[in-house]
């Protein structure tokens, strides 16, 4: 009677499965291999709707931090004279409610369009910033700016000299302004030092002494 050995066959694939044995009668026989199909499950998009419906009635529970990127204070009251945030320096974060956000984008949309604060993190593991922003209407003022939720007038700052004078060049005015007013910022404490970004600037701006100490 022939001998049975056993072989080892090791299966290669995405998943690491236990090495199955196989029985070989004096020969090498081929062994069809298993093959295991991945699924991955593709969630739909929610549309506006359900996603206003579902923040509405969360808009309590659900806590967003805000970034100040004004090169100084940035405090904003409601109509009650309470304060929603209160953020002294750049780069200062803070917690806020969404129903407090809400508020901000709907009646002093000013924040987000002259860019002196952004939305950095929201404390939700069931939506995203970019659920957020869909919500309070922000698209719109995100369309030109890359990595939104991050400190992006640095971003900016950091491009090399020919994409930031391209960038400039088309930018929104209220955008270039915050930008100038970094840039401004940091000449003071000789931390800029770009003649190309900074003639960029005050020919936008048409502000010649912009970069005087």
């Amino acid at each position: 009677m022939a001998e049975k050995k056993k072989v080892t066959k090791k299966t290669t694939g995405s998943r690491t499965r236990k090495p199955k044995e196989i029985e070989v009668i004096d020969a090498i026989v081929d062994v069809e291999e298993e093959t295991v199909e991945e699924v991955k499950e593709v969630k739909a998009k929610k549309t506006y709707r359900e996603l206003r419906n579902e923040l509405r009635s969360k808009k309590n529970e659900i806590e967003v931090e805000i970034l100040n990127l004004n090169t100084g204070s940035t405090t904003c009251r409601d109509r009650n004279g309470r304060i929603v945030f209160d953020l002294h320096n750049q780069g200062d974060r803070e917690f806020v409610v969404l129903a407090d956000i809400y508020e901000v984008a709907s009646r002093y949309k000013r924040f987000f369009e002259k860019h002196l604060i952004a939305i950095i993190d929201v404390d939700s593991d069931e939506y995203c910033i970019e659920d957020i922003i869909e919500y309070l209407g922000l698209n719109e003022i995100y369309d030109e700016i890359e990595n939104y939720d991050t400190d992006y007038i640095m971003q900016i700052l950091k491009l090399e000299p020919k994409k930031f004078e391209k960038f400039v060049e088309g930018a929104n005015e209220d955008l270039v302004r915050i930008v100038s007013s970094r840039a401004a910022d940091l000449f003071k404490q000789g931390k800029f030092d770009s003649r190309l970004k900074e003639k960029a600037l005050s020919e936008r701006l048409g502000r010649e002494d912009l970069f005087e100490l």
